[in-house]
C-alpha cells in the first residue's frame, strides 16, 4: 500500500487534501475504518474509500 510505505519514518505526504481525507468526521478514511471495523466489510470499505480519495485529490488539483 503506497500510503504506508514510509510509515516507519513518520512520513505523511503533503497535500491540501490531507485534512479532507483523514481529519474530516465524514471523510473517506474514517468511513473506511468504521465500515471495515464495525461491519467487517474490509474490501468494500477500501474500494469505497479509494473513490473518495480520488475525488478529493482531483478536486484539490483542479
Amino acid at each position: 500500500m503506497p500510503t504506508l510505505d514510509n510509515i516507519k519514518l513518520g512520513y505523511a505526504p503533503k497535500t491540501l487534501a490531507y485534512n479532507l481525507i483523514y481529519n474530516q468526521s465524514d471523510g473517506p478514511w474514517l468511513a473506511m475504518f468504521r465500515r471495515a471495523a464495525f461491519q467487517g466489510q474490509v474490501e468494500a470499505a477500501m474500494e469505497e474509500a479509494q473513490k473518495g480519495y480520488d475525488r478529493i485529490f482531483a478536486e484539490a488539483q483542479a
